[in-house]
Order: structure tokens, then C-alpha cells, then sequence
């Protein structure tokens, strides 16, 4: 018996991708070292409201 290999349409790359991406950023966010992007932005001072 002979396996036909199939090529994978773009959206079934992106669905792969996207599930990656999700992996890894899950994975991103339990890092301890992490640092909140809210207290970079007020450390660089660029939490004020502009006017």
C-alpha cells in the first residue's frame, strides 16, 4: 500500500501557526521573569493620557 501525501493548504498552515503561536505565548506569559508591558510603559513614562 502506497501513502499519498497531501499538501497542506494556506489555511491549514495558518490554523498550525496560529496554534503555535498561541503555545508560545502562553508559555511567554508563565515566565517569572516576565515584565507587565503596563510597567514598562510607566517606567518610560508613557502611561499619561496625550491631550
Amino acid at each position: 500500500m502506497t501513502t499519498v501525501k497531501k499538501r497542506m493548504t494556506r489555511k491549514e498552515l495558518e490554523v498550525i501557526e496560529d496554534r503555535i503561536d498561541i503555545r508560545e505565548a502562553r508559555k511567554a506569559l508563565k515566565d517569572p521573569r516576565r515584565i507587565p508591558f503596563d510597567q514598562v510603559r510607566r517606567e518610560l513614562g508613557l502611561d499619561k493620557k496625550r491631550t
